[in-house]
């Protein structure tokens, strides 16, 4: 797949896009029902619980803020990152030895992430450390970034920035967004390049945090917590939280998808990305078609260490790539939804000397798909793939969290994965040509690493697919 660690990944589809129908009775239906429910607290922080069904004693809490590497500026390019690495700081009210000690009392340790769109702070514990959990949790949006702690996290986050490169899938995922957005926006490297990180410094991320780290920009999600005691424990901690000095609205970054091409000659197997413009989050009907083409086309490899023999073999792509030429070594699909644009593609690896031959095949299956070459056994096969998918959220408390905190932060109606199961079936095999043609159409983004001599030019993919 297109990278491993979560930041870069593209092939992972956020839950917000997956659909299922589940087919239970009666009785097994009111033992897997959910109860969300949603308020926002006096400063304006949105507050979402997610309680029932299957989930442990062990309870989880989310902090989202919605902002990412695509909101930051010139100046502050890299501090997505930087904070990232500051989960295990100090925060306004614990110093970083009272802080961890803390977590580890309760049998819990955060973990903190960064994306294009978001920034989040999560922990589990047991149910009843809930109350520990939040505030613990909570505290975390409020970083204290003393200076030696900065330079102590400086080491840190630019010993992951200079590992970037040694991962093929992950560069491959990072040139994708670069050169499709240019730069701007989405295109901001998600893991900056060292020089910045040694720009950052306390004034530069404590402008980031007064600027997106505030409570309308804020999202607080619990699983497995009672939504009344989850209000009650985050109004308690506001009022006895030391206030900011000051607090500006977020401004507003719009990402222009444009597309382009891009190769960097290096040792070893080709990485190849091919992308087009898919669909925004707010689109999401042609976004869950979107997500059923995926699994329409699928992907695998001819081993994989993690997922063994196996996975994909059946699919379309691994039958008509990977299983007819020994030179892939994987291929695969991702799709992406954001708030105000989208990627979709192919991501294959081939040996040596065979880039242009897997550019080509990838090009091929596009050509097909603009074509309407879809048959409906293979519309059915996606769809309960894709129920599959979204049901296993609900095994996951991490999962969930995420899956509702996407939905919050980019103002949808939230809905359980349930919920959301029940809108697959309104799928047609016209909805899944209709979005292929138009997402097929748009200006391609091409990206690749290793063995890039016979890569084809943009215009020779263009003409491929066209033809």
């Amino acid at each position: 797949m297109l990278g491993t660690r979560s930041a870069h990944t593209l092939t992972k589809i956020t839950a917000r896009s997956f659909s299922t129908v589940v087919n239970v009775n009666e009785a097994s239906a009111a033992k897997v029902a959910k109860k969300i429910q949603e308020s926002t607290l006096s400063n304006g922080t949105k507050v979402v619980t997610i309680t029932g069904g299957d989930f442990t004693p062990v309870v989880s809490v989310g902090v989202f803020v919605g902002s990412g590497s695509k909101d930051e500026t010139r100046d502050t390019l890299g501090a997505a990152h930087f904070l990232k690495h500051l989960t295990f700081e100090s925060t306004a009210r614990l110093p970083n030895y009272e802080h961890i000690r803390e977590f580890e009392r309760i049998g819990s340790s955060p973990l903190g992430t960064a994306g294009r769109e978001s920034i989040s702070y999560t922990a589990k514990a047991l149910a009843n450390d809930a109350q520990t959990l939040t505030r613990l949790v909570y505290g975390l949006r409020q970083p204290r970034l003393a200076f030696h702690e900065v330079e102590r996290t400086r080491r840190r986050a630019i010993v992951e920035s200079t590992q970037l490169e040694s991962d093929s899938s992950a560069y491959v995922s990072e040139l994708l967004h670069r050169e499709a957005y240019r730069y701007k926006g989405l295109g901001n490297p998600l893991t900056p390049p060292a020089f910045r990180l040694e720009h950052l410094n306390n004034e530069l991320l404590a402008s980031f945090v007064n600027t997106h780290y505030v409570a309308k920009n804020t999202v607080v999600v619990g699983v497995g917590i009672e939504h009344r005691a989850l209000l009650g424990d985050l109004e308690l901690i506001e009022r006895g939280s030391p206030s900011r000095t000051s607090e500006t609205e977020k401004p507003k970054v719009a990402s222009k998808y444009i597309g382009g091409q891009n190769s960097i000659l290096t040792e070893g197997n080709t990485h190849v990305a091919l992308g087009f413009e898919g669909f925004a989050a707010n689109n999401s009907k042609d976004l869950l078609v979107l997500n059923v083409l995926s699994k329409i086309l699928g992907g695998g490899s001819i081993y994989s260490y993690k997922e063994g023999v196996g996975r994909g073999v059946t699919s379309r792509l691994h039958k008509n790539i990977v299983g007819k030429n020994p030179w892939a070594l994987n291929v695969d699909t991702f799709s992406k939804g954001y708030s105000d644009s989208g990627l979709f593609g192919f991501y294959g690896i081939a040996q040596p000397g065979h880039g242009g031959s897997l550019v080509d095949s990838l090009a091929r299956e596009a050509a097909r798909l603009v074509k309407g070459d879809i048959q409906q056994a293979e519309l059915d096969k996606a769809k309960a793939q894709l129920k599959s998918d979204i049901l296993s959220i609900n095994e996951c408390s991490s999962s969930t969290l995420t899956f509702i905190a996407e939905q919050a932060l980019k103002g949808s109606q939230i809905i359980s994965p349930e919920e959301a199961a029940r809108s697959v079936d309104s799928i047609s095999l016209s909805d899944v040509n209709r979005v292929a043609q138009r997402v097929l159409s748009t200006n391609p983004t091409l990206v690749a690493v290793g063995d890039v001599t016979d890569i084809p030019t943009l215009s020779d993919v263009k003409s491929k697919i066209s033809k």
